[in-house]
């Protein structure tokens, strides 16, 4: 990593602070004032804060995630958490700190350092981040399986699982997002089909293929629009930022585009190979109920021709019909009721042999 010090043109002096904390709030005001610092701290010599780490849970299924059922479920722990005094990246009122989460390393590994993205202490944006981070993480697990089914060969490109984390031992509400360090250290890439690299045009495929199936999967009710990311460490891609829009407004913060934006994408998007293959419609598998059977031909020969003047026109229906039908002996009948067009005329049908066996037709 380049090691590089950015400072502000403006800054405004601070008292100096009298303990751990007051030295954390100090250097976060001179944070406000645009002080950058690439370098990442002595994580040895740094104190560790309690911190409430909230990780927002996948929906269940496609069809809980477009009902809104279980929206918004999360786990929450508190850890002890190591954040720069100073952000190494700034962006409007975005700020980034090195940050390291002492409790979420893996068995026999140590912590990794990550990205901890503040928005000007606003926890909504924070919340919202995680939960589109979630939804996009699920879809693209769905994405990627139904790919290894169809027996395609694609990118490997993933959507990292976030979390909110709210610092508990500060004087002044401050929260953030942890996100992979390769998110943050760079420019982002941004995925176009005009790059010079063979693996980010693929990529941009791919992502494009991504955002139509999931148009397609959820029918039509929302998708997931991700254009820019970052080569990860293990191999790969890693995306960055994603959307979501959605027919409802009202969720996925204020980046959703709602219906307008869908259009927007449908309209300039190309299909590829992935799209014909990924969403080729299956045929629907034929029942061999023979309940359904004798219904399906029930209905396929009626006709307009009128019986004689004492019979009925009916209609194959559930039993509980039945019992309404007082001048039929339901015994002989499995399910039947009147109707008032088009009637039934074939020897196999329960009720004809019922009204032949008792002279009504």
């Amino acid at each position: 990593m380049d090691f590089q010090w950015a400072v502000a043109v403006r800054l405004k002096p601070v008292a100096p602070a009298e303990s751990a904390r007051g030295l954390h709030d100090s250097m976060h005001a001179f944070a406000e004032e645009g002080f950058a610092v690439r370098r990442q701290p002595d994580w040895g010599a740094m104190h560790a804060e309690r911190g409430v780490v909230v990780s927002y849970e996948a929906p269940r299924s496609i069809t809980s995630l477009v009902m809104g059922t279980g929206r918004g479920a999360r786990s929450q722990r508190v850890s002890p958490v190591k954040v720069a005094p100073l952000p190494f990246a700034r962006r409007g009122e975005q700020a980034t700190f090195f940050a390291v989460d002492m409790d979420g390393g893996e068995k026999d590994a140590p912590p990794a350092v990550q990205a901890f993205k503040s928005f000007a202490g606003a926890l909504s944006v924070c919340e919202h981040k995680a939960e589109l981070y979630a939804t996009a993480s699920f879809l693209m697990s769905s994405f990627q399986q139904k790919v290894l089914t169809t027996g395609l060969k694609a990118e490997q490109v993933t959507v990292p699982a976030v979390q909110m984390v709210n610092m508990i031992e500060r004087d002044s509400p401050f929260h953030g997002v942890l996100v992979p360090l390769e998110l943050e250290e760079k420019e982002p890439l941004c995925f176009s089909a005009d790059s010079s690299s063979e693996r980010e045009r693929e990529a941009a495929a791919f992502l494009e293929a991504f955002t139509h199936w999931t148009h397609h999967r959820t029918n039509g009710e929302l998708m997931v629009v991700a254009n820019k990311g970052a080569r990860a460490r293990e191999g790969g891609f890693l995306v960055a930022d994603p959307e979501i829009y959605c027919k409802d407004l009202r969720r996925f913060g204020p980046t959703n585009k709602g219906t307008e934006g869908m259009n927007g994408f449908l309209k300039s998007h190309v299909c590829s190979h992935l799209c014909d293959r990924l969403m080729a419609e299956q045929p629907q598998k034929r029942e061999r109920r023979r309940s359904l059977s004798r219904s399906s031909k029930a209905q396929s020969i009626l006709t307009h021709r009128s019986l004689k003047d004492s019979a009925k026109a009916w209609s194959p229906c559930s039993p509980q019909s039945v019992k309404e039908v007082d001048h039929i002996d339901t015994g002989l009948v499995d399910w039947l009721s009147p109707r008032a067009v088009k009637p039934v005329k074939c020897e196999w049908v329960p009720i004809w042999r019922a009204l032949k066996r008792n002279r009504k037709v």
